[in-house]
């Protein structure tokens, strides 16, 4: 029986999506939309970045996809659940109506979809050891303080163009800055180095940050961590 990486009981577990519907009503910026609607939305068109730090790659993926062996039931339907469905609430009143950030349910939410995005598309028989149950553990506390630096810009740039994109470099690998997340023009970085900076302008997350506190950036900024050739073919 494999191990809930989200409160470490045996427990058969199910099929966990990259994106939550609340997270992708922020993301496409419609509130109005269903399941279905979001997840068919996200099938393609889509980028993940990988590969060598100096010689990065890309693909296109299907952002309605799942990972494998992550949470049982009673975690993905809790507070798996109960984490995105907040999170995309205050993510879509921060990206698209002027609303103050609550950068400790943000913080835990990103954190969150990072792990998911490094496993996405991956195999993941290793996760029914219950690798994750101490991370999971604290993501999982409403009230955990989230330690970890999050930095925040917006592209000046069509953000229907730039509306879901994320980094999964090794964060071993030599070079590689952080996790960067895109949300419809924003960007969202985590530093792998203690207190290191992005390499670009960004605001450090804190409660009450609104879109007028967040330094605007030219996409040409991400070259150190996005693919030139995705830049130049986005912004074409």
């Amino acid at each position: 029986m494999p191990i809930c990486n989200g409160c470490g009981e045996e427990a058969a577990t199910t099929r966990e999506h990259l994106i939550h519907r609340a997270v992708g009503r922020a993301i496409l910026g419609d509130r109005t939309l269903d399941t279905e609607d979001v997840r068919s939305q996200l099938r393609s068109g889509y980028y993940r970045f990988a590969g060598d730090p100096v010689e990065r790659t890309h693909e296109d993926v299907r952002a309605d996809w799942h990972i494998q062996n992550l949470l049982c039931a009673d975690c993905n339907s809790g507070w798996a659940m109960r984490l995105e469905e907040e999170a995309g609430s205050n993510l879509y009143g921060f990206l698209h109506e002027g609303a103050p950030l609550d950068a400790a349910l943000v913080k835990r939410w990103i954190l969150f979809f990072h792990f998911k995005a490094w496993l996405y598309y991956s195999r993941t028989e290793a996760l029914r050891q219950g690798q994750l149950v101490k991370l999971f553990g604290m993501i999982s506390n409403p009230n955990a303080t989230v330690s970890v630096p999050i930095y925040v810009a917006v592209l000046d740039a069509d953000p229907t163009i730039w509306e879901f994109s994320f980094q999964t470099d090794d964060r071993h690998a030599a070079g590689s800055p952080g996790f960067l997340l895109i949300t419809h023009g924003f960007v969202w970085f985590v530093p792998f180095e203690d207190n290191a900076a992005p390499p670009f302008s960004a605001a450090l997350l804190a409660d009450g940050l609104t879109r007028e506190d967040v330094p605007v950036i030219s996409p040409t900024a991400l070259r150190t961590v996005i693919p030139p050739e995705t830049i130049e073919g986005l912004t074409d």
